[in-house]
């Protein structure tokens, strides 16, 4: 089995599964030992059996002619250092030495970088064909064409050298999940391919945001801040000077996260991109509990929140999965209403409905600052009316985006009991300040 395959995505402590990412990804070179040496699971029939065999065939195929160039690994440090601060490769995963992080200063060989030459230009053609990063990162990166490299020395390389074209930081985005993010994302990508580049769920950012626990407490002051910075900086490398500006969509967990990214960015503007209760939890359970990915992420539950529910008599045992799934959410909004509450203005609430004519309207050029023409419009207009999670993408293909239709009534008429009464007890009152 070679370091591309279908995986849970193992959190930086290596403890926890973060099931919101069970997806093909790059695996680091100590997965890949673990991967290897895992004895492969049999199927109860040959009929398992026979997919598995076909899966493998497909990827062995997609390494054989995969469209960006391979064998393009340098032999030295000093093709290494040229190669990324070009451009010609970016930074798509990290591997971090989390003991050294949080009891040591944040310095070199602590944080490796790994890097590939990503190709942009089918996600600049159809955004909406490759809504996230590791969409991307599949379609380009291989393990012939994938090294690394320390990312402190590569960020003070940047920093250093005048003459290396690094782009300007425009704005985070921020999300409940389910809830339109994405559409935001495509839209700043659709509205100027050239000069705009987005990164929609990168991993090396959430792993920053996240290493050092909350409000970064668990390292040494400031170690948050500088990670994230020069993970920033190096992401924000390319060759082409038309290509000015940066932004992330952050996954749905750096919400809680978020307090790290803005004090090491704190001018940066920011948005929170949230939905009605009901409608976002429809999005969730439309699968059944079994794949409801914010019932199996809900943890480290903040101490207001055990103090809520105590008012009510209730602990976190007694929660069922609707509930668990609504008080996941409500750690999101509530952490967004508070960064919000501290920003002045900085950060706002976005609300799903209607959110095309708010990003062309008040966001991108009164928020973001970004110039508005009716290109422009025509463009997010175009690319709104494409939805991007139809379908799951296979290795090396994009997604068949299919016309986007408006769905809330809908979910609304169809929601339970149990999901209307969870919605209203954990939601109802995060909703209600984020819409004011």
């Amino acid at each position: 089995m070679d370091e591309w395959t279908q995986v849970t995505y193992l959190s930086v402590d290596k403890k926890k599964i973060v099931n919101d990412d069970v997806t093909q990804y790059y695996t680091p070179p100590h997965e890949q030992r673990k991967e290897r040496d895992r004895k492969p699971k049999r199927g109860k029939d040959s009929k398992h059996r026979k997919k598995r065999e076909r899966h493998q065939f497909l990827n062995d195929q997609h390494d054989n002619d995969i469209s960006v160039q391979s064998d393009t690994i340098p032999n030295t440090n000093k093709e290494k250092e040229r190669m990324i601060l070009s451009g010609q490769v970016n930074l798509v995963h990290m591997d971090v030495n989390k003991h050294k992080l949080q009891n040591k200063t944040y310095g070199y060989g602590v944080v490796t970088g790994h890097f590939c030459p990503v190709d942009w230009e089918p996600y600049r053609k159809d955004p909406s064909s490759f809504p996230m990063f590791r969409h991307v990162v599949n379609h380009s990166c291989n393990r012939r064409n994938t090294f690394e490299y320390d990312l402190k020395r590569i960020a003070e390389l940047a920093a250093d050298d005048p003459d290396v074209l690094v782009m300007d930081l425009k704005a985070f985005v921020f999300h409940e999940s389910r809830c339109g993010s994405t559409l935001v994302a495509n839209s700043l990508t659709a509205m100027d391919t050239k000069e705009h580049r987005v990164y929609s769920e990168s991993k090396p950012l959430v792993m920053a945001m996240e290493v050092c626990g909350f409000e970064g407490m668990d390292c040494p002051p400031d170690t948050s801040t500088k990670l994230i910075q020069d993970v920033v900086r190096v992401m924000g490398l390319t060759g082409e000077p038309t290509e000015k500006g940066l932004f992330y969509k952050v996954q749905s967990i750096g919400a809680r996260y978020m307090s790290v990214a803005l004090e090491a960015f704190p001018e940066t503007p920011w948005i929170f991109v949230y939905r009605e209760p009901v409608q976002v939890m429809m999005s969730h359970l439309k699968l059944g509990i079994h794949y409801a990915n914010c019932i199996y992420q809900l943890r480290d539950v903040t101490a207001q929140k055990i103090e809520f529910l105590n008012s009510l008599g209730r602990d976190l045992d007694s929660l069922s999965p609707v509930e668990k799934c609504a008080c996941h959410l409500s750690l999101l909004c509530d952490a967004a209403v508070e960064a919000i509450s501290r920003s002045n203005g900085v950060g706002i609430g976005v609300n799903y409905q209607s959110i095309t004519n708010t990003l062309i309207n008040t966001i991108f050029p009164d928020h973001f600052k970004l110039e508005m023409t009716e290109e422009r419009k025509e463009r997010i207009i175009e690319v709104s009316g494409h939805y991007s999670k139809g379908k799951s993408a296979s290795r090396g293909k994009s997604f068949q985006g299919k016309e986007w239709k408006e769905d809330s009534e809908r979910k609304e008429e169809r929601a339970s009991p149990a999901i209307k009464e969870a919605s209203e007890l954990f939601l109802s009152s995060s909703y209600a300040i984020l819409n004011n």
